[in-house]
């Protein structure tokens, strides 16, 4: 639907949306992640009221004819197939569908191949009327714009619609292990938890923790299996919230010889964290790199509008900086242990992805 809506509307043709955007210098783009989509325009000030005109005609009344759907259905089509020859995408997609059986929040965001090719314009317009609704829109904008000014203009994005519908709860996964046997030469791992929501009390002190683990090249992961062990060029960790529910994960790919040692190092790292907890040196450096970037990312108009539009998605409202600022300054060693304990001796799910010898051991799929 995403691509579709791209193809025109009830007015305009895919090419004359394309030239109204072109002819002011203009970026037209979007994206959809596992909880939204999201359609974004740049443009000079001047344009502004092209711009919100044109989103609203975009997003509320699109062309959605057959012949466009066919396209789109073989571009999605072979956007999945890459997927699926992308070993670091598919170990990760794995993981989601482990840790959220039978929700949306576990499946691809591409959805699955048969439903993909058996998708007809008449679903994909009842979609649209179902879930394009007024109370799933959210408008947010940075930069030359005034906020009496866009709350006037979001009318049109809401003029005679009906609300639309609920969203599901996720079930608990149980702990699993889910292999996938590929002729490549590394294995790829990935280990998922499920975590609490993004309004959660915990999430500054867990935002903490994903740094001192696995965030960046101070991080314990990467100082343990990286610089001082040689096994692995990557490793990371990585935590994804949403309105409802939550996920933490690391990740690393390593040659198949190395993968019982590394499993078994990771087992020790998570283990002596949980038990010893973190150092100050590493609190005071984790929650400085947080502050500094988050900071640094409000410099860009981009990055202020996404904040925006994702805090209201997710808990309905915007966290003052202050806030942030005020929740990482707070977070102690102890919330970090705490926090640790409780993910780490939680149900996990791990994810292989690698030759057929390195992954039977665990199971296949």
């Amino acid at each position: 639907l995403e691509h579709l809506l791209f193809k025109g509307t009830t007015r305009r043709t895919a090419l004359e949306v394309n030239r109204a955007v072109d002819a002011v210098g203009g970026e037209f783009n979007a994206y959809t992640t596992r909880e939204a989509t999201v359609f974004y325009l740049r443009v000079p000030k001047p344009h502004r009221q092209m711009a919100i005109d044109l989103l609203a005609e975009v997003v509320v009344t699109p062309k959605l004819s057959p012949e466009d759907l066919e396209i789109e259905r073989n571009v999605i089509l072979e956007e999945f197939e890459a997927a699926l020859d992308t070993p670091d995408d598919l170990v990760f997609m794995n993981l989601a569908e482990g840790l959220f059986p039978d929700h949306p929040v576990g499946r691809e965001v591409l959805g699955r191949i048969e439903t993909i090719e058996g998708l007809t314009a008449e679903e994909i317009s009842a979609f649209h009327s179902s879930w394009y609704r007024p109370n799933r829109f959210v408008i947010a904008a940075a930069g030359a714009v005034e906020h009496d000014w866009l709350v006037q203009e979001a009318d049109k994005f809401g003029d005679g619609l009906a609300p639309g519908l609920s969203r599901e709860q996720p079930q608990n996964p149980d702990a699993l292990c889910v292999t996938a046997a590929r002729p490549i030469e590394q294995v790829h791992c990935a280990w998922g938890w499920r975590s609490p929501e993004s309004g959660h009390a915990d999430r500054f002190a867990q935002s903490v923790l994903n740094h001192v683990l696995g965030g960046g090249p101070t991080s314990r992961l990467y100082t343990e299996i990286r610089e001082q062990r040689g096994l692995a060029y990557a490793v990371q960790t990585s935590h994804s919230s949403h309105s409802d529910c939550g996920s933490f994960a690391l990740y690393l790919a390593t040659a198949p010889r190395h993968l019982s040692t590394v499993r078994t190092v990771l087992e020790d790292v998570l283990g002596d964290l949980c038990a010893s907890g973190v150092t100050e040196e590493e609190l005071t450096v984790a929650k400085g790199y947080l502050a500094g970037s988050m900071l640094m990312g409000l410099e860009d108009s981009d990055a202020r509008m996404s904040r925006l539009g994702a805090a209201f998605t997710g808990v309905g409202r915007v966290t003052p900086v202050g806030e942030v600022l005020t929740g990482l300054a707070e977070v102690t060693a102890a919330d970090i242990q705490r926090v640790a304990t409780t993910l780490f001796t939680s149900r996990r799910v791990e994810s292989l992805v690698g030759p057929a010898s390195a992954v039977a051991p665990f199971g296949s799929i």
